[in-house]
């Protein structure tokens, strides 16, 4: 078997929408950095949730990293996520890579 080196498991610039997990989720950044903005579970009001389907999230309709943010309402946590580094996020909680 043929291993290259520069083989990636994400890409640069990767994003993920706002959304929540139905199990909890422990990322582990192994090369690079990411950005997580964190909001508790009642931080996002029901009209604010999307009704696409994903099987094991539930996604919003916001977008907390443009810069016409429709969220001025919510104050999320910002977590820097660098090589090395692993972060628990607790089902429910919303989070936006």
């Amino acid at each position: 078997m043929k291993v290259y080196q520069d083989s990636l498991i994400g890409v640069k610039c990767a994003a993920t929408g706002l959304h929540y997990d139905i199990l909890d989720n422990l990322f582990t950044q192994i090369r690079g950095r990411k950005t997580f903005l964190l909001l508790a579970y009642d931080q996002i009001s029901p009209h604010d949730r999307s009704d696409k389907f994903d099987y094991f999230a539930r996604l919003a309709k916001l977008d907390l990293f443009a810069e016409n943010n429709q969220a001025k309402h919510v104050n999320p946590i910002r977590v820097e996520v660098d090589a090395g580094d692993a972060l628990y996020i607790p089902e429910g909680w919303w989070h936006q890579v």
